[in-house]
C-alpha cells in the first residue's frame, strides 16, 4: 500500500511485472501516479484495487465481463470516467 505520498511519481503500467501475483493494489493520495486503470484488467488474482486521489485515468465503460476476474473491492480516481459516485454489484452491471 502506498498512501499520502505526494512526492512519489510513476506509471501503474510498471506493476504489470507482478501480474500473476498481485492481490491488492492500494495507491491513494499519490497525485503523481499516472496510467490507465485498465492495465489491471487481466490480473488473475487481483481482489482489491484502490486508486483514489491519483492521476490515473480510464473509462469504466471499457470494462467487460471477463475483466478483473477476482475483483471484490474497486475504488477509482476522479479522473476516471464513471470512477466516482457509482456503485455496481457486479462488473457486468457497468453500462456499455
Amino acid at each position: 500500500s502506498l498512501w499520502n505520498n505526494t512526492s512519489l511519481s510513476g506509471n501503474i503500467e510498471s506493476l504489470r511485472l507482478f501480474k500473476d501475483t498481485l492481490e491488492k493494489v492500494e495507491i491513494t493520495i499519490c497525485v503523481k501516479i499516472v496510467g490507465d486503470f485498465m492495465v489491471f484488467a487481466d490480473f488473475p488474482h487481483l481482489k482489491w484495487l484502490d486508486l483514489i486521489s491519483t492521476a490515473t485515468t480510464g473509462d469504466v465503460r471499457d470494462i467487460r465481463n471477463y475483466h478483473f476476474p477476482m475483483l471484490e473491492n474497486f475504488h477509482l480516481s476522479d479522473n476516471v470516467y464513471g470512477g466516482t459516485f457509482y456503485k455496481f454489484q457486479h462488473l457486468s452491471d457497468v453500462p456499455v
